[in-house]
């Protein structure tokens, strides 16, 4: 399973992919500040993940950070949440969507 096959109810996503089913060091080529964003035009909202540190190296100190944008508010994220684990990035980003939208 790929990020972006992950149901956004109706953002747009742009950016790289990470496949769920592989390590990631077999996919260090993405591991990058800029992974991907999902946009909510109607709702003023972005949903931006990316790796830290950016480098090849990944250790216990590496990790995801999902920022939330309102407004196109860069310089003051609404939320930001840290994930260590790829398989754990899946499932923040779903309940982070759930959340905006009320689903459950």
């Amino acid at each position: 399973m790929f990020l972006s096959s992950l149901n956004f109810f109706g953002g747009q996503y742009y950016g790289n992919d990470l496949d769920f089913s592989i390590s990631l060091d077999a996919q260090k080529n993405n591991l990058v500040q800029d992974i991907c964003q999902i946009s909510y035009k109607s709702r003023n909202l972005v949903i931006d993940v990316g790796w830290y540190p950016e480098d090849l190296e990944i250790t216990n100190e590496s990790h995801f950070k999902i920022f939330i944008i309102k407004n196109n508010d860069w310089h003051n994220p609404c939320n930001l949440y840290k994930v260590y684990q790829l398989d754990n990035l899946k499932a923040k980003i779903e309940e982070i969507i759930k959340s905006q939208f009320g689903v459950e």
